[in-house]
């Protein structure tokens, strides 16, 4: 399912690559590409139905998977309100409600399947490990925003569109920020421009401003506040499911404290 939310995200982005490949949209153009992503989000609830009908958590099941992309297309439709909206706008706040719907669904989706299909009804369960799952959405959407201008080591990446787009993204938020008024006049001057030269400003401003370093704190900080979380209960067993999750999510790096240079 996830990989038609791929599509529409880079449709309506504009963006050209993807993994390291041509966008499926300037593949197969926009109307075929959009219409693959209806055609892949109906069949999960085809082969829902064809697999799950007979078991009790059936019509949960189904709510899980219809309110998820739901509150996934009004991420998008945020996404796109945002690209317009004045950078005042540009807050934490307002950036975390747009991951909550952009993001965090995506992760959430996954344990809230695993506990229909696990008959967990316990509400209190329920909400830890959604939580948790949420706010490792949340952090994989910042983690892409970053990546969007930086590689995993904290290098320039000139592939991503998040500039020239207008993005609301975790860089242009932590820019506005901590830009001193000079900065914040560059930053109004340049973002969401596709002129080469305005682009190379804002990457020099974030560079000027050290947001490498300033992501790495964030993500080293978002890392110790999952690792406090108990999702899944506090006994041994409970704790190494939770480990895993991490480690599949960070590598195994992280559990040697080796964050980015």
């Amino acid at each position: 399912g996830n990989i038609a939310l791929v599509f529409l995200d880079d449709l309506l982005d504009g963006d050209d690559i993807r993994f390291k490949k041509t966008c499926w949209y300037k593949i197969v153009g926009y109307g075929a590409a959009a219409n693959d992503a209806v055609i892949i989000i109906v069949s999960l609830f085809i082969v829902l139905k064809n697999h799950f009908s007979h078991l009790d958590c059936y019509s949960k099941l189904s709510e899980v998977l219809a309110e998820s992309y739901f509150h996934i297309s009004l991420g998008q439709q945020l996404d796109t309100k945002f690209a317009s909206a004045s950078f005042d706008d540009f807050t934490e706040e307002n950036y975390d409600i747009l991951l909550m719907s952009k993001s965090s669904c995506t992760f959430a989706i996954i344990i809230r399947g695993v506990l229909c299909l696990a008959g967990v009804e316990d509400l209190t369960v329920i909400k830890k490990c959604t939580d948790f799952f949420n706010d490792l959405g949340r952090l994989a959407q910042s983690q892409n925003d970053f990546w969007d201008c930086f590689d995993y080591m904290g290098s320039e990446v000139k592939t991503g569109t998040d500039i020239q787009t207008r993005k609301c993204s975790w860089l242009s938020v932590q820019c506005i920020k901590l830009a001193t008024p000079q900065q914040r006049a560059i930053f109004n001057e340049n973002y969401g421009k596709k002129d080469p030269e305005c682009v190379a400003r804002i990457r020099a401003l974030y560079n000027e401003m050290n947001l490498q370093q300033v992501y790495n704190k964030f993500l080293k900080d978002s890392y110790e506040n999952l690792c406090a979380q108990n999702p899944f209960g506090s006994d041994k067993c409970a704790k190494e499911s939770q480990k895993k999750v991490l480690e599949s999510f960070f590598g195994k790096d992280f559990a040697h404290g080796k964050f980015l240079r």
